[in-house]
């Protein structure tokens, strides 16, 4: 599956917007609020994000904070040097413009009962970087009734072309987490899999950038 597309909008069918899960909340309600949570206060609480947000040290610029909240997270995403600030910021402009060209583009895939007969979805979000290079976030959460992830799911990413480097992080026990995530930078044509286990069950995907 080659993720560049997904910026032109083209996507396989078998992986879900974001907007059509939340809108099944009769289906995944946990999944749902999770995913689009509802702030009564949205633009005082953006404006608040984006002051902590908007400081010399995450990003080359003048400062955003006289600007309206879709065009300061905009000037974060596109000039901000950190990856996390990057990232906080795609969340917030998910909440107010999802559809927003510097939003980026995420989708998940439902993996139905296929780790050992529990639930769980898998997000892919993608963003242009100012180098020409994609930032990479996998997500995966419980789906249907579950709150949390069953202790011990990992998730991995493997680039194809040193196999043996892989990253991966796994559920914890205690806290239980309701979402496992990893992040990274990859180049245009970059080859890499994404896999999920726990234990005997898995779930491997395969990707271009």
């Amino acid at each position: 599956m080659r993720l560049s597309d997904w910026f032109d909008n083209i996507f396989a069918t078998s992986w879900q917007a974001i907007e059509e899960v939340i809108n099944n909340q009769s289906a995944n309600t946990t999944l749902a609020f999770r995913l689009g949570e509802v702030r009564f206060d949205k633009m005082e609480w953006l404006q608040q994000q984006i002051q902590h947000l908007s400081t010399p040290a995450n990003w080359r610029g003048n400062s955003s904070l006289d600007l309206d909240p879709i065009l300061a997270l905009i000037q974060i995403i596109e000039k901000t040097q950190d990856e996390e600030t990057r990232w906080k910021a795609a969340e917030m402009l998910w909440e107010i413009e999802p559809t927003h060209p510097a939003a980026g583009a995420r989708r998940i895939i439902d993996l139905g009962m296929q780790l050992g007969g529990y639930p769980v979805a898998l997000m892919v979000a993608i963003l242009q970087k100012p180098d020409q290079k994609i930032a990479v976030l996998l997500r995966v959460y419980p789906m249907g009734s579950k709150d949390t992830l069953p202790p011990n799911l990992k998730l991995a990413v493997c680039d194809a072309g040193i196999p043996d480097r892989v990253v991966e992080v796994q559920a914890r026990s205690q806290p239980k987490d309701n979402y496992i995530q990893l992040k990274f930078t990859a180049e245009y044509g970059e080859r890499f899999s994404i896999n999920i286990s726990l234990e005997e069950a898995s779930f491997t995907e395969y990707f271009v950038i």
